[in-house]
């Protein structure tokens, strides 16, 4: 969404629209085939945005790399590109790792019936919240992890 306020693109929008995008505009009363930017951006109010806009597309703590979609796992962790960040499956999905430096890579974007811990290069989180009422969330602390979940 922030991308599109920047810069609208059509085939990015049905692209958002498809992955939550609609329940986004219908939550917010807006219609997503109209001039909607100005109305969301009202909406959600220039702090919030600007937030939105300075929050990192990967977050790295020690050894652990947090992603929304994954990695291109032949590119670099310092070139990855905001597309594959946000976006990418596979080869992703079938790359079983070990990752630049180490890493291990926490992600979502693609739903799974079980999440499994016992992947010491990648962890998937994404439980289809919006389909399935899951919600998962993963704490880690003093090298430990234990997962949590709603629904």
């Amino acid at each position: 969404m922030i991308q599109l306020l920047r810069a609208p693109d059509a085939k990015m929008m049905d692209r958002w629209l498809a992955n939550g995008g609609t329940e986004f505009f219908e939550e917010l009363g807006v219609d997503p085939r109209g001039r909607w930017e100005e109305r969301v951006s009202e909406l959600l109010g220039g702090d919030m945005i600007e937030w939105l806009h300075s929050l990192s597309l990967k977050v790295q703590i020690g050894k652990l790399l947090f992603v929304h979609a994954g990695i291109d796992a032949e590119v670099p962790i310092n070139r990855q590109t905001a597309e594959t960040l946000a976006w990418i499956r596979e080869p992703w999905l079938s790359s079983k790792g070990p990752y630049e430096d180490g890493l291990a890579i926490i992600h979502g974007h693609t739903p799974i019936a079980d999440v499994v811990l016992s992947n010491q290069h990648r962890i998937n989180l994404d439980s289809g919240a919006c389909e399935t009422g899951v919600l998962s969330a993963l704490l880690i602390h003093d090298g430990r992890m234990k997962l949590f979940q709603t629904g």
